[in-house]
């Protein structure tokens, strides 16, 4: 009779128990990555003049797939 009366709270302690154990795990957002630099934001406008600039050319018929090809690639190792 006595153990039937303690059962249930020795189950209270019990779970007390194992939720005091349980790991607490907390999440934390990610830093912000900087802005870039002005410099930097302006050499990449510049990039993309210039291959807008190409494929307009290249559009008109000015340029064919190969110069063009081959245009592109300097643009962008040069800005690279």
């Amino acid at each position: 009779m006595l153990h039937e009366q303690a059962l249930p709270l020795v189950n209270q302690l019990r779970a007390k128990v194992a939720e005091a154990k349980r790991p607490t795990v907390v999440v934390q957002p990610a830093p912000a990555l900087p802005a870039p630099p002005a410099a930097l934001a302006a050499h990449r406008g510049e990039l993309v003049e210039e291959l807008s600039r190409l494929g307009s050319l290249h559009q008109q018929g000015l340029l064919t797939d190969d110069e063009f090809r081959a245009a592109k690639q300097t643009v962008i190792a040069r800005h690279g």
